[in-house]
């Protein structure tokens, strides 16, 4: 009876130990084994597939289409445009501004050695008669013609040779030449005007000032030391008209 009793405590402890051993077991497959790498982290970087590119960790570059504008209406390269001035209409680009020139107008007061509005030096006399723009026409021994223009432009007194008008004489103060002369004008401002010009007198002694411009001229006859009239057209003509009284 007590060896049976002895063999029953051997078979439990026996039993209680075989227990412990696959309680340990299961413990320790549940655990790593030494020199194994832990997994990837949750909050740790992911890995990239084989050939494909990290990426980037800064923003993505800004594109810039053609044509567009920085603030402030600067241009790539820093060249602001021009504002136009007028709302709606875009700016312009900066550069040399372009101003136009235009002619200057005429007008029936302006004499210049040249003539004076249709009655210019050279023009054909059958012209100016078929424009309404000659009257009193009368022809001289000697083959010049003489006559008397349209009131509008001062009503010049006209010399023509071979039919073509040589000379021209004005005594209106309204007429004016580019320089600012005009009759009652002092010569000591005609000199100041042109100065390249130069004395003359006449056969009784009168005296005068001609000024040239290429073939043409123009001559201030002077009484008391102003103009009291003034002469325009080609060089000789004028200066020998005055000078010796030749009609052309």
């Amino acid at each position: 009876m007590r060896h049976r009793s002895t063999i029953l405590l051997l078979a439990a402890v026996m039993a209680a130990a075989v227990a412990g051993c696959g309680k340990d077991d299961s413990s320790e497959a549940a655990q790593s084994p030494p020199g194994t790498a832990p997994g990837p982290s949750a909050a740790g970087p992911s890995a990239s597939a084989p050939g494909r590119p990290p990426d980037s960790a800064g923003p993505a570059p800004a594109v810039t289409s053609p044509g567009a504008t920085a603030p402030g209406g600067a241009r790539p390269g820093g060249v602001a445009p021009v504002d136009s001035g007028r709302p709606g209409e875009p700016g312009k680009p900066g550069g040399p501004a372009t101003g136009g020139g235009g002619r200057p107008g005429t007008s029936a007061n302006t004499l210049t050695a040249a003539g004076i509005g249709p009655y210019r030096i050279g023009v054909a006399q059958r012209d100016l008669y078929a424009a309404g723009m000659l009257t009193k026409v009368s022809v001289s021994a000697g083959g010049c013609t003489t006559g008397t223009g349209a009131k509008k432009y001062h009503s010049p007194a006209l010399t023509f040779r071979d039919g073509r008008l040589q000379r021209l004489r004005i005594t209106d103060k309204a007429a004016v030449t580019p320089a600012g002369a005009r009759v009652g004008t002092g010569l000591a401002s005609v000199r100041k005007m042109y100065p390249n010009g130069k004395q003359l007198a006449d056969w009784v002694g009168a005296p005068a000032w001609l000024a040239a411009e290429g073939p043409n001229a123009l001559l201030f006859v002077l009484t008391d030391d102003k103009v009291s009239a003034i002469e325009a057209g080609a060089v000789e003509p004028v200066q020998f008209g005055f000078t010796d009284n030749q009609r052309c």
